[in-house]
């Protein structure tokens, strides 16, 4: 029986694909198909993901954050002005004379100001610290950009490689098919010839019924892997479209496990973004410690006074100001809380990712490993299946074997096929997931 695509299994998950240009001959018959290279569907991808362009924004967000932690340390200049009309018997009954018989006071009714005033802090034990946590801010946020453009690459290369995969598998059922009519059509005329029974023409309409199935079914998973490319890189419509590409036929051994490990520790975007947030609950801690300090700042004002009486008149004043907290409502003890709770939560996230790369990346190598043994295997069990096809073939054709033995010998070399496509396709998605684990690609790029 030929085997189900692998391309079916939704486990599949690719980093980085080692591919290259090459098309299917059922393929290359269709020029309506629309071609991508694995580079030209990471470009499109990165162009039109809008997980890419919320982080983006979420960069702007971030240093706007600094510009306000940062407005804290700048002078603060603002102008006031006002009119009042007041009443002018407001000092009645209790206004006296200035002298025995005389009228009391004028009072003025009318008054206008108009000034300016400066602040100017010069000490405020929880702005630098807000400052630098701002900053951290950012360097997280950046880490952020560059983690979710590793997941679009991801998805992207899970997609085309994929749509590789059914490529290639698509090419194995076709080989298999005509395999078996061509064995169906010498068991009809050997039948005809009165030189077999017709026991084994209908095993050999069976096998070819079932190639085709697979066949059918190779194209079905095809088409899934062209709405996953299609998805993966913002394609809003139906149109068709194939890799330009093969799976890469050297495979290499995978690097050290304690080398890849540090490097994952060093590289990993997810783990620099955790790093960059515990910093910033530093230094968020601190600034919220600072509101236990006292602030000290400049100040002046500079205006003019205007009065129905008494005429107009500039003033100014100018001093220095100590503001002392003595009771905030418990406000800044629940804040200093809230900071210290967020800095230990992210020291445990860090800590849970360190754990997961480690697992990740020996998972990973050992699926590379494997993935390498099980191609080297399946490249010598195609060969040899091959000489036993035609062994077979000939010896049937001879009158010394039987067709079971035929349809067993091109069984297995439909298998031993499907098992180095996806062999393949195993070593490529393990060097992926440790490439995408340490930041970086871990082997040799796509060969042309």
């Amino acid at each position: 029986m030929t085997p189900v695509p692998r391309a079916l299994m939704p486990e599949l998950a690719v980093a980085t694909l080692v591919a290259v240009v090459g098309a299917t001959p059922l393929l290359a018959q269709a020029p309506a198909l629309e071609a991508l290279t694995l580079e030209q569907a990471i470009a499109l991808a990165l162009q039109r993901n809008p997980a890419l362009a919320i982080e983006a924004e979420r960069v702007q967000a971030a240093e706007a954050e600094y510009a306000i932690a940062r407005a804290a340390l700048l002078p603060k200049l603002s102008g006031n002005a006002y009119y009042n009309r007041l009443d002018p018997d407001r000092m009645s009954p209790v206004s006296l004379p200035t002298t025995p018989g005389g009228a009391a006071p004028e009072l003025y009714v009318e008054e206008a100001y108009a000034g300016l005033r400066l602040h100017q802090p010069i000490l405020d034990a929880s702005v630098w610290p807000a400052l630098g946590a701002a900053q951290d801010g950012i360097d997280a946020q950046r880490s952020s950009v560059v983690a979710a453009q590793a997941d679009v690459v991801h998805a992207v290369t899970v997609a085309w490689s994929r749509l590789v995969e059914s490529q290639s598998l698509i090419t194995v059922a076709e080989n298999s098919v005509k395999r078996q009519r061509a064995f169906e059509a010498l068991t009809r005329a050997l039948t005809d010839a009165g030189k077999t029974s017709r026991l084994d023409l209908l095993k050999a309409e069976a096998q070819r019924m079932d190639a085709e199935r697979g066949l059918r079914a190779a194209q079905e998973a095809e088409q899934l892997a062209q709405a996953l490319v299609r998805r993966a890189i913002g394609e809003g419509t139906d149109r068709p479209v194939r890799a330009e590409g093969t799976l890469v036929r050297e495979l290499e051994e995978p690097p050290a496990e304690a080398a890849l490990i540090e490097r994952a520790l060093a590289n990993n975007p997810n783990l620099r973004r955790l790093a960059a947030q515990a910093r910033q609950a530093e230094g968020a801690v601190w600034a919220a410690l600072g509101a236990h300090l006292p602030e000290l700042s400049v100040q002046a004002s500079f205006g003019h006074r205007h009065r129905d009486v008494g005429g107009d008149a500039s003033e100014y004043s100018a001093g220095a100001f100590l503001e002392v907290p003595i009771f905030s409502g418990l406000a800044t003890d629940a804040a200093v809380k809230r900071a210290q709770a967020r800095q230990r939560e992210l020291q445990a996230a860090r800590r849970a990712l360190e754990e997961q790369l480690r697992l990740e990346i020996r998972q990973a190598l050992t699926a590379w490993r494997t993935a390498v043994e099980s191609e080297r295997f399946a490249r010598q069990l195609v060969a040899v299946s091959r000489e036993a096809v035609a062994a077979a073939g000939a010896l049937y054709e001879s009158g010394k074997a039987t067709a079971l033995e035929v349809l067993s010998a091109q069984a297995d070399l439909t298998k031993a096929e499907s098992a180095h496509v996806q062999a393949l396709g195993d070593c490529v998605t393990a060097r992926a997931a440790a490439a995408r684990a340490t930041g970086g690609a871990v082997s040799a790029e796509a060969k042309p």
